[in-house]
């Protein structure tokens, strides 16, 4: 509970500087959603983390950005894992309901209303930008080898002759 407290603490006074720290160490990278209006903001340039960009248009009623200093286009989409995605509801209602309920993909396909193809390759969106632990492994593994028949009946050149049977002759 003391964790608890000290958050509501943190978050007494809209003008703390830390407040303003915590949000941003964690949000994503670079960028910003806001909930209520599903507009995307950026800080920096996704591919060369420069904060020099100008506006280049919209696509999709969503601001493009063009980067000064690499000359790359993005959007506030570019490098999330909501890029390339056309229903963002749909998604969003995906998103909350893979990790409340632990359904196959046929039912959550149903669900939300989607192929379930669709919701396969959402999972696997979804899955690849799980921040994996970066504990360092400094167990003992030990790995046996293992040996299967393999019939090579018919090429010429070989060692040694193989007629009948498991071992060699």
């Amino acid at each position: 509970m003391e964790i608890l407290e000290k958050i509501k603490q943190l978050f007494a006074h809209p003008d703390n500087v830390e407040q303003k720290k915590v949000l941003k160490s964690l949000g994503s990278r670079n960028k910003k959603v806001d909930s209520k209006i599903k507009r995307f903001t950026v800080e920096s340039c996704p591919y060369c983390g420069s904060s020099d960009f100008c506006k280049n248009g919209k696509r999709e009623n969503l601001q493009r950005l063009l980067c000064k200093d690499c000359k790359k286009v993005f959007t506030g989409k570019t490098g999330t894992f909501v890029h390339g995605i056309q229903e963002v509801n749909k998604f969003e209602k995906y998103f909350k309901l893979m990790f409340e309920q632990y359904l196959p993909l046929s039912k959550m396909s149903k669900k939300i209303g989607i192929s379930i193809q669709t919701a396969f390759d959402w999972r696997h969106k979804i899955l690849s930008c799980i921040k994996i632990t970066t504990e360092v492994f400094i167990w003992i593994t030990e790995i046996d080898d293992i040996w299967f028949l393999y019939s090579q009946k018919g090429p010429k050149g070989l060692k040694y002759l193989r007629i009948r049977g498991d071992s060699p002759r």
